[in-house]
């Protein structure tokens, strides 16, 4: 948790995934739809493994910290973060606020599908 706003080093944007309007056969697509950007701490945690339909597979996890706002507060497990430099994304899989109701905390994952 950090102990300071400068802590969030990194500037991340976040998607959540919306409907679009239905064609003329009535589908409609899902797409990403860019939410808002702002400042967090990415920390990359030790990958672990799983044992997924009886094959190994590695996991990419990292903590991502944004301080809790009117916007942050509505990032769910339907969303992803996204850093442009470093061309990363990162799937949410779990968002909660700290004790304190000032940061969220979010547990996220790279290279999983959504």
């Amino acid at each position: 948790m950090p102990a300071a706003a400068g802590q969030l080093r990194d500037r991340l944007e976040f998607y959540k995934k919306v409907d679009t309007a239905a064609d003329a056969l009535g589908n409609v697509q899902r797409v990403w739809e860019l939410q808002f950007t702002t400042q967090a701490r990415v920390v990359q945690r030790i990958g672990g493994e799983t044992v997924l339909q009886a094959r190994l597979s590695g996991q990419n996890l990292a903590s991502i910290t944004v301080r809790r706002n009117s916007q942050t507060q509505h990032i769910n497990s339907d969303w992803k973060a996204v850093d442009p430099r470093a061309n990363d994304e990162w799937n949410i899989r779990s968002a909660v606020p700290d004790e304190r109701q000032r940061f969220m905390e979010l547990l996220a994952e790279r290279g999983v599908a959504t």
